[in-house]
Formats: C-alpha cells, sequence, structure tokens
C-alpha cells in the first residue's frame, strides 16, 4: 500500500495499460513481460514497463522488437530485484527517475478559474488529432518529421478496458497545452500534460490536469495517479497529488537493422577471365 492507502499495484495497472495501448505495431503482456511498440522515433513511446522473467533473458528478443528506435524500460519497485543492474550491464543507460504521484479526491484542489482567455475542451472521438499531437509534440520532442506518423498512430491507438478522454488547452483559437485521463477500475491516470514552451508559465498545465482529475472523479475513480520529472512537481502538487514511489527509467539506443543477406551467387568465388 501507498502512504496515500492505495495499492501501488493498482497504480501501475493503469500505468501499464496505457502504455499497452501506444503498441500500435506491436505490443504484448503476456508471462508477465508488457512491451509496447509504437514505431514513433521517441524513447517514451516505446519500451517496456514489467517483466516477471529477469531482464537478461528477455533484453535478446526486445531488441529485435524495437530494432531502429529509441526505447525505454521503466522500472518499478514492483520489477524484479537487481533489474537496473541487469539492463545497464546490458548496454542501457540510466535516464533518471520520475515520481510516482496519486491524489486522493479528498485532497484534490480544484483550479477555481483557468487562466484568461484559456478554454478546456474535451477532444471529440471523431476529430482530426492533428492539433491534438501539435499540442505536444514539441514538449515531448517528436522529431518533426514524425508529426504524421505521430498523428496515425494515435488514430489507431485504442482501449478495450477503461475510459479514456483528451483534454486540449485552447488560446485564441489555438491547442497550447494538453492532457489524457485513462479510467480503469476505480483508477484514473493523468498522461500526455504538455504546453507549449512560449505559453509556461501561466498556470495552463495545472489548469489542464485540474480538469482532467475532475473528468476522473465524474468516470468514477477513486484514487488517480501519474508520472513525473522532478522539475514538474509543483505542478501536481498544487492540485493535491503526493509522490508516493518512483520509477527508474533505462534507455536504450536504436539497434541499426542487420546487414542483408548476401545470395549465394554473391559468396561464390568470381573468375576473372584473362586475355592473353
Amino acid at each position: 500500500m501507498t502512504a496515500l492507502g492505495t495499492d501501488l499495484t493498482a497504480l501501475l495497472h493503469n500505468w501499464d495499460t496505457y502504455w499497452l495501448g501506444w503498441g500500435v505495431r506491436d505490443r504484448g503482456s503476456v508471462d508477465g513481460l508488457a512491451y509496447h511498440v509504437s514505431g514513433v522515433p521517441h524513447p517514451i513511446l516505446n519500451g517496456v514497463t514489467s517483466s516477471a522473467a529477469p531482464a537478461s533473458e528477455v533484453l535478446p528478443e526486445l531488441r529485435e522488437r524495437l530494432r531502429g528506435l529509441p526505447w525505454v524500460w521503466q522500472v518499478s519497485p514492483l520489477s524484479r530485484p537487481g533489474t537496473v543492474d541487469e539492463l545497464l550491464a546490458g548496454g542501457g543507460v540510466d535516464a533518471g527517475s520520475l515520481d510516482v504521484m496519486a491524489l486522493d479526491p479528498a485532497a484534490f484542489r480544484p483550479v477555481a478559474e483557468p487562466p484568461a482567455g484559456l478554454s478546456v475542451n474535451e477532444v471529440p472521438a471523431e476529430a482530426d488529432l492533428g492539433p491534438w499531437v501539435d499540442g505536444y509534440r514539441d514538449a515531448f520532442g517528436v522529431p518533426p518529421e514524425a508529426r504524421d506518423l505521430t498523428v496515425g498512430v494515435e488514430r489507431q491507438r485504442s482501449y478495450d478496458a477503461g475510459a479514456r478522454t483528451r483534454l486540449v488547452g485552447v488560446l485564441a483559437g489555438s491547442v497550447v497545452a494538453t492532457t489524457e485521463v485513462l479510467v480503469t477500475g476505480t483508477v484514473a491516470g493523468i498522461y500526455v500534460v504538455a504546453t507549449q514552451a512560449e505559453h509556461r508559465g501561466r498556470g495552463i498545465a495545472t489548469a489542464l490536469v485540474s480538469a482532467g482529475v475532475e473528468r476522473a472523479l465524474r468516470d468514477g475513480a477513486t484514487a488517480v495517479t501519474l508520472q513525473a520529472e522532478p522539475g514538474a512537481l509543483g505542478v501536481y502538487r498544487r492540485v493535491g497529488f503526493r509522490s508516493v514511489s518512483h520509477l527508474t527509467s533505462v534507455y536504450f539506443a536504436p539497434a541499426p537493422a542487420p546487414a542483408p543477406k548476401s545470395s549465394a551467387a554473391e559468396r561464390a568465388p568470381r573468375t576473372v577471365a584473362r586475355s592473353t
């Protein structure tokens, strides 16, 4: 149990479910191994969230499935002891940690009034998802050339279990911020919290997170969770989130594509005719 009395397993189940949804190219959740491959060249959009087997046993297969893409293995406190060390020994790089945060509805402090001119809107299921992607692409570090690919992945991303809601912050008719809510059972997760650089420092992200929590509670959640970088903790604490655990991120650079196999004819020795 966490300090808030919420089962950490339930919080991380929501997190697992969310990232599996990104696996539109390939994904799996069998025998304790959960991985997702979106095909977008961004590490967090490809990777692993859990494995019951030792990392050293599953790394060779994962390298093949994720070949050509950057990816991250997020190691939680529920992972096997020694997982981080195994991943580092296997060529991974320590990419820092994320706080696992949780909010008890009784501690929720909603934003009373959003920043001037900001409207928070739900993205309809049938909407053009280009503005949604543009709202978070730069903040996430998705390469410009991968914009259309990301839009395509977003169209395919779906969840069999759970209610998913996309929210955008709009100023002067343009999307400037995003957040997403996924409810699984009685736990809601907040994801894709991003604000375009020129609009930061105005409380927009806090307003979006607050709207996300309100939507989660309407959808029946009794606990809300998210994962945050150290520099963003203040945004979430302002609405009532507390740190309850952490994740360690281990990064793997893209593995090169294998060299093409030569044909038998190409491998045969060549005879060069010489004139006399």
